[in-house]
């Protein structure tokens, strides 16, 4: 079964005529939100590997969603928690994005995570969650990225 889904997708994908017109994503309008993080673009997804002060580490995507016209993140740590951000959007200096989330006991709440552009040199990265739906909101983490000399 395992191989026949792969030869039907294999022959659905040698069906598509290569689009020989298009654009490098990264080279279109809607990827350059972030270019106040990275200067220079040599793929449409930013990869970042991570640590935080506690000693934890992870991987994050974050990338353009063409279909549903929105940025989105997903990344995963080294204990194995994962979280997905959608409706990023740019707006005066922010790239904001919101995801559903749960704690350790399994209650949801609703995560937001903001990047502020402070300068050519310096964003800011600001993770908060709420329990009501959005009306209030507690700081998870606050902290700063400075571009490598």
């Amino acid at each position: 079964m395992k191989q026949l889904l792969i030869l039907l997708a294999a022959s659905l994908l040698a069906q598509q005529p290569p689009d020989t017109q298009a654009k490098p994503r990264a080279t279109r309008p809607e990827s350059r939100p972030f270019d106040f993080w990275i200067v220079e673009w040599r793929d449409c997804v930013i990869f970042e590997n991570w640590s935080s002060v506690r000693g934890m580490t992870g991987k994050s995507f974050n990338t353009f969603n063409p279909y549903k016209k929105k940025r989105q993140q997903s990344w995963v740590d080294d204990r194995g928690d994962v979280q997905d951000f959608r409706d990023g959007e740019y707006n005066n200096g922010v790239m904001r994005f919101f995801g559903d989330s749960f704690t350790r006991e399994g209650k949801p709440f609703l995560r937001r995570l903001s990047f502020h552009k402070l300068g050519p040199d310096k964003v800011r990265q600001h993770s908060e969650r709420s329990y009501d739906s959005g009306k209030t909101w507690i700081t998870e983490y606050d902290c700063f990225y400075l571009r490598k000399e």
